[in-house]
């Protein structure tokens, strides 16, 4: 176990600031190429004749995205709800939907956006509300907080910051890092601290490769859902193009050490690649049972769907005997 506590001592010298990390030999001030965010990267170019439309698990979740020119401009997701995405100035807005459980009613803004000259975001601030019934009667909660994005020089993430408050007192702070072999994401360090009440958790997980990799194809944009640790941050941000390029390589598993309060201990999971006959990664399948399916778009497909018709649509199923 002291291993482990070294690996992450080395990390962080502490998790609200002054975070220096080890080894990375990528590494470079993205703050240097800082500028206020008027629009989001293209995800569709000659290049990337095909785009991610929607993400599907086995549990039910479900995510869908709107394009317009090339540009993610709003969609719907089970986890989250339904957003939309608005240029000059960049801003982002996540509205709950009423049928989620528990029942309640909410909004996140995300605004002041600064990003690098590729349009990758190296800072954001957001605030929101949400609204649930408590035995009948309607209490609301207020929060807001911080993120903060570092890239290496191959504009692959390399380190998320974050801090959050809400009006009862509680939050949380907190780092990711990334660590790349070039295209391949080998290891990602988590480390949190609650405030209020002491509570923090670490995890360390490490990817594995074979000489038999899963190069991906230029059909691709992934980003494997481990990568998203971070409060407040979903999956269409990542498929916007928001926080950098995607994996250049699909590991075949990978190994998680979790430790501090309430979670401790180890996973090892193994992940294989499915693709269709375009070449394109359809779906990606763990050992514990776990799948995650990848719906394209064509270059210059028309969305097929709403946000607000499918939430609606998805409440109306609930409802009806």
């Amino acid at each position: 176990m002291f291993h482990k506590w070294i690996i992450i001592g080395c990390l962080a010298t502490s998790i609200g600031g002054g975070i220096t990390a080890c080894g990375n030999k990528h590494r470079h001030d993205a703050s240097a190429r800082e500028v206020p965010a008027t629009s989001i990267p293209y995800v569709e170019n000659d290049e990337m004749p095909y785009i991610v439309k929607g993400l599907k698990d086995n549990e039910g979740g479900t995510s869908f995205f709107a394009y317009h020119k090339g540009k993610m401009t709003g969609g719907y997701g089970t986890a989250y709800g339904s957003f939309t995405i608005t240029e000059s100035p960049l801003r982002i807005t996540v509205s709950t939907p009423t049928n989620a459980f528990p029942a309640q009613t909410g909004e996140t803004v995300y605004s002041n956006f600064y990003v690098t000259s590729g349009g990758y975001v190296t800072a954001m601030d957001f605030k929101g509300h949400k609204t649930q019934s408590v035995q009948g009667i309607p209490i609301t909660l207020f929060y807001g907080g911080h993120t903060s994005v570092t890239y290496n020089t191959r504009e692959h993430v390399d380190e998320i910051r974050y801090d959050f408050d809400d009006s009862q007192g509680y939050g949380e702070t907190g780092r990711i890092h990334y660590e790349w072999d070039g295209g391949k994401l080998t290891n990602i360090f988590y480390d949190a601290s609650r405030k209020k009440h002491f509570y923090e958790q670490h995890k360390i997980f490490t990817f594995h490769y074979t000489e038999k990799y899963e190069p991906t194809t230029k059909y691709d944009r992934i980003f494997l859902k481990e990568m998203n640790l971070c409060p407040f941050i979903y999956d269409f941000m990542w498929y916007a193009g928001l926080f950098g390029r995607p994996l250049e390589e699909i590991p075949v598993g990978f190994t998680c050490e979790s430790m501090g309060d309430e979670v401790t201990g180890n996973i090892t999971e193994t992940i294989s690649v499915e693709r269709d006959l375009a070449g394109r990664t359809n779906a990606l399948r763990y050992r514990n049972g776990a799948t995650s399916l990848f719906i394209y778009e064509e270059k210059g497909q028309t969305p097929s769907y709403s946000p607000v018709l499918l939430s609606q649509k998805k409440h109306e199923e609930k409802t009806t005997p």
